[in-house]
């Protein structure tokens, strides 16, 4: 089942008050949201999963996202706060539907996996170069991609971009930070790092990341089938270099790799996990099994998608609000908002 979001209709009734709106807790952002930045992502990469972008979307080269099937969400596949904008496409794939970005759209082309589902949603300019480059566009005789801009202001399409997701995941990064220490690693053979999470529920390792450095040049997990693995990591630069052992691609989906302090983080092996780095300039070389929250980023390594599915504190922050006015925009034919489903 995809969510579409069709605006362009004029508002035919008033929405009146806003209905109380219901939250995505750190966990639920995590389960559907694969990137989240505070400000600017540049990709030319694969992301298999939806993003958040805080800032503007820099396409240096393909920036592919949804191209998996992906838990449901209320929200677009593709959020920009800022611009879209740069010399090469942004490709929406077969697990989604919507591209929403609240200022102004300029990049080689946009491409949908799914075309009669498609939507390109634009609160400022479409640039025309662009607008010619949409894949399959909506015509009077073909049900294909639906292209609106000039959006800015409307209460469906305003409705479509969430307010609170960088607090909250911030939020949990600092909580997770306080976590009282579970179990300690032990060192084998002089390189190896050995990480036991096989309690049958949450554990917790506080690092620096000066404990991964010197003679370290692997980390070995053994991650239970139920367990949730926090790893707590201390240090304001961060380069991770370690290979890791013992894991498969779906463990990434409880694990969270948590840099609280760190600024600058640089991803140059494979990681199975969350990667929460709320304050960081973020960069990556190779793949991320799992999910990336941080200031900015600049990928040029996949982001796989793994939902995280694992267990965090009751204290899991919790202030999202989903899209308030969406159960009220799908009760009424003639809202700028209106929500239509379709099965795929």
């Amino acid at each position: 089942m995809k969510t579409e979001f069709l605006l362009g209709a004029a508002l035919a009734v008033s929405l009146g008050a806003a209905a109380p709106a219901a939250t995505l807790s750190a966990s639920e952002i995590l389960s559907q949201f694969s990137i989240v930045t505070a400000g600017d992502l540049d990709t030319n990469q694969d992301n298999y999963g939806r993003a958040y972008v805080g800032g503007n979307l820099e396409t240096s080269g393909k920036a592919d996202f949804a191209n998996r099937d992906m838990p449901v969400s209320a929200y677009p596949d593709v959020i920009v706060e800022g611009n879209a904008r740069g010399p090469g496409s942004i490709r929406i794939g077969s697990g989604g539907t919507t591209l929403a970005v609240r200022g102004d759209v300029s990049v080689d082309t946009v491409q949908f996996g799914v075309e009669r589902t498609g939507e390109v949603l634009v609160g400022g300019t479409l640039s025309e170069s662009t607008r010619q480059n949409i894949n399959n566009k909506e015509t009077p005789t073909f049900d294909g991609v639906r292209v609106e801009s000039g959006l800015a202001g409307d209460a469906g399409f305003e409705a479509l971009f969430p307010t609170d997701m960088v607090e909250t995941l911030n939020r949990a990064s600092e909580d997770l930070s306080m976590l009282a220490a579970t179990g300690t690693a032990t060192v084998s053979g002089g390189n190896t790092l050995n990480i036991d999470a096989t309690s049958g529920g949450l554990n917790v390792y506080n690092f620096d990341i000066s404990d991964f450095g010197g003679a370290i040049g692997q980390i070995d997990f053994s991650l239970g089938a139920t367990d949730t693995l926090i790893l707590n990591v201390s240090g304001s630069s961060i380069l991770f270099e370690d290979n890791l052992l013992g894991l498969q691609a779906a463990d990434g989906q409880r694990i969270i790799w948590n840099f609280y302090e760190a600024t600058a983080v640089d991803i140059d092996r494979m990681v199975y996990g969350t990667v929460l780095a709320g304050n960081a300039a973020l960069t990556n070389s190779t793949a991320i099994e799992g999910n990336v929250f941080a200031a900015s980023a600049v990928l040029r390594g996949q982001v796989h998608l793994q939902p995280f599915a694992g267990e965090l504190p009751p204290t899991d922050p919790a202030p999202v609000p989903l899209p308030a006015t969406l159960p009220m925009l799908a009760a009424g034919l003639g809202l700028v908002g209106l929500m239509r489903r379709r099965r795929s």
